[in-house]
């Protein structure tokens, strides 16, 4: 959708890229960024920029209270850590479901296992 992915996390809120208009008076459009319920057409959330990726700062609220959101940008990697972390946590509290999912994730990152290998055990 206007040139990028739409993001939508599991309690159905959307990050999106929306034309903007510049005023009544002309046609000229810009671009912005939107987080909210497409379903129930309720932006929360939103920024101007013609940027192709997503504003880390410059949110402003619409119809949600604030804290304002904090968008992060994760490497393949350190989005691999993270899941795992959070499958090793699920683990522990043996949420086998949870935890096959964060691990799931966390290897779809499609990491090369020559460039990131972790030792799991040593056999003498």
């Amino acid at each position: 959708r206007n040139n990028v992915p739409v993001y939508r996390n599991r309690n159905g809120f959307t990050l999106s890229r929306e034309k903007q208009p510049m005023g009544p008076s002309t046609p000229e459009e810009s671009y912005g960024w939107i987080i909210g319920n497409m379903s129930e057409r309720r932006p929360l959330y939103g920024v101007r920029s013609d940027d192709l990726s997503a504003p880390i700062l410059g949110w402003q609220s619409f119809t949600a209270p604030e804290p304002l959101p904090m968008l992060r940008y994760y490497t393949h990697v350190s989005a691999a850590r993270v899941f795992k972390e959070k499958g090793n946590r699920a683990f522990q509290r043996r949420a086998w479901d949870e935890a096959e999912d964060w691990y799931s994730k966390s290897l779809a990152c499609k990491l090369d296992p020559d460039d990131y290998a972790e030792a799991l055990a040593m056999v003498l």
